[in-house]
């Protein structure tokens, strides 16, 4: 699906790494609630990381509920991620289509440049000549 929207191998790499990060983090958190345990009393200790590892097992469990694909923290990423780099290539697509109709316009003009302003004089010249004439004939009556 990535490699239709043109985007490059190590973009596509880019965006899945920070997909296995965000899911790490979510892990993380999960697993730092352990952190403060005391190891003195095993059973407390046994139960606490009992209990920080099922809710570890729910935090993965809503990836896959989710397909991972469709889960909050990976959804955004990826938005984020299509948004940011489907604007740079869209960025450097228009430089080249300016560029383009630059060279096009500057060629145009200098092709035609002088016979566009003489035929415009002409017609200009023309209208006046017309109005002039009408004024004289309103001036006679």
């Amino acid at each position: 699906m990535l490699t239709s929207f043109n985007l490059l191998p190590k973009h596509i790499l880019l965006l899945l790494s920070n997909h296995v990060v965000q899911i790490c983090d979510d892990m993380s958190d999960q697993r730092n609630k352990a952190v403060t345990t005391d190891i003195s009393n095993q059973l407390a200790s046994t139960c606490r990381f009992g209990w920080v590892t099922l809710q570890a097992h729910g935090c993965m469990e809503s990836y896959l509920k989710d397909r991972f694909r469709r889960h909050p923290g990976i959804n955004s990423s990826f938005i984020r991620f299509l948004t940011r780099h489907m604007a740079d290539q869209t960025a450097m697509g228009l430089k080249d289509v300016v560029s383009a109709l630059t060279t096009r316009v500057k060629k145009v003009e200098e092709q035609s440049g002088g016979k566009v302003t003489q035929e415009m004089y002409n017609r200009l010249d023309a209208k006046l000549e017309t109005i002039i004439n009408a004024n004289d004939l309103k001036r006679k009556k």
